[in-house]
């Protein structure tokens, strides 16, 4: 979604096709385009109805029997924030429990949305159409919510990335 990153993207690789899709799927590929689909930091910010609606796209652009590598916060995250004094009012064993906790700021949201509407204010968030935050995810949920999308798990690798998230690591079945 971001158009700085794509325009850099481009200039790295001009030989690659790159756009800068919206917040919401479809991908402008077709069915079964692609044998690996890489996503950090992606699924670790949308809300667990955004999750799955963006698994149903992946699962559509991947291809049979192809190999997607996605990152999410965890109980890894939550830890390394509390070590920062942040997210202190929610711990690790609520996630166990509740299975997944969005972090968000409906207020702040709303602000940034409303300045963008006329100056450009934090375009970061440009394109972003529902609320946005942090979300994390108890390993079981993740592993759930990723079955419930009919992929098969292959691992889930705490905090691998960056010492931070967990990577999930699936496969669309081949039929």
């Amino acid at each position: 979604m971001n158009e700085d990153a794509v325009g850099c993207l481009q200039r790295a690789y001009p030989q690659v096709k790159t756009y800068a899709s919206s917040f919401d799927p479809p991908l402008a590929y077709d069915d079964g385009s692609f044998d690996l689909v890489y996503s950090v930091s992606i699924f670790s910010h949308l809300s667990e109805s955004d999750a799955k609606q963006w698994l149903a796209e992946l699962k559509r652009v991947a291809k049979p029997g192809a190999v997607l590598c996605l990152t999410f916060n965890s109980a890894t995250s939550l830890a390394r924030s509390h070590r920062s004094g942040r997210r202190l009012r929610y711990t690790e064993g609520q996630l166990q429990e509740d299975g997944f906790w969005f972090d968000a700021d409906e207020s702040h949201f709303k602000s940034i949305k409303a300045a963008e509407s006329f100056s450009g204010f934090g375009a970061n968030m440009l394109g972003i159409t529902r609320l946005y935050g942090e979300m994390y995810s108890s390993t079981k949920q993740m592993r759930s919510l990723l079955e419930d999308a009919r992929f098969i798990v292959l691992s889930i690798l705490p905090g691998v990335i960056d010492r931070l998230q967990d990577l999930a690591v699936v496969r669309r079945p081949s039929a």
